[in-house]
């Protein structure tokens, strides 16, 4: 049992057909739970297999881009993976794709080979490796060439209590920010452009909603500074 980054206890298991299971419910066969401080990723059963099929790695992750000031979206799906920049435009929001390939997890290692560069033309058909690290099921850690951390985040998955579901819903403040409630994820739009908005994860503590930022596009969430209106 790992405890994850809000307090949670993380469950990492695999099921009698092999495959890798992570959640907040314990595994519903015991003798197949692993013991872990740190959930670190793991391949299926053949380190051969390329396709990535770790699911608790699918899906879209969002950092602050370094180059400049804009939040990067990591997407990772069916072994594939791409990388785009978004910012606000002056009507719609403005996506720069940098990146796309395969990616291949190796014990822990994520390889993403460069099938197109926008960037770095000279990275194509090349292979970067990131040791790649779940702190919990919302934060992903990856260090790679040069010894560079980057920290991403993700929407956690819909949580149904009575609590989010009196909740749902739009509501509006004293200063007329839109705020969008859904199952345990948040939405803000500061006015009527769509580009603006950042959205995020809530936290119930009775009497206090914390806001816990995945992205902003208006101001980039540096995840090594975690963002949190209460």
């Amino acid at each position: 049992m790992a405890t994850s980054a809000s307090g949670q206890k993380l469950y990492k298991w695999v099921d009698e057909n092999g495959v890798t299971h992570f959640g907040y419910a314990p595994p519903p066969v015991q003798e197949r739970e692993e013991s872990l401080e740190i959930t670190t990723i793991q391949t299926g059963k053949d380190d051969d297999d390329t396709a990535l099929n770790n699911r608790a790695l699918s899906g879209s992750w969002y950092s602050r881009a370094r180059e400049y000031q804009a939040t990067r979206q990591l997407k990772l799906s069916y072994g594939d993976f791409e990388i785009t920049d978004l910012y606000p435009g002056s009507y719609s929001l403005v996506r720069k794709k940098i990146a796309s390939g395969r990616a291949e997890l190796k014990n822990s290692r994520l390889h993403l080979t460069y099938f197109e560069h926008f960037l770095e033309p000279s990275k194509l058909d090349t292979t970067e490796e990131f040791e790649a690290v779940l702190t919990s099921d919302t934060q992903l850690e990856l260090t790679g060439p040069p010894s560079k951390k980057q920290i991403y985040r993700k929407l956690s998955k819909s949580r149904n209590t009575p609590f989010f579901r009196d909740l749902n819903g739009e509501w509006t403040d004293e200063r007329g920010f839109r705020y969008r409630f859904s199952k345990g994820s948040f939405t803000v739009y500061p006015d009527d452009r769509p580009s603006n908005q950042s959205f995020g994860n809530l936290e119930w503590a009775d009497p206090e909603l914390a806001l816990d930022f995945v992205a902003d596009y208006r101001n980039p969430v540096d995840h090594r500074q975690p963002r949190t209106e209460r």
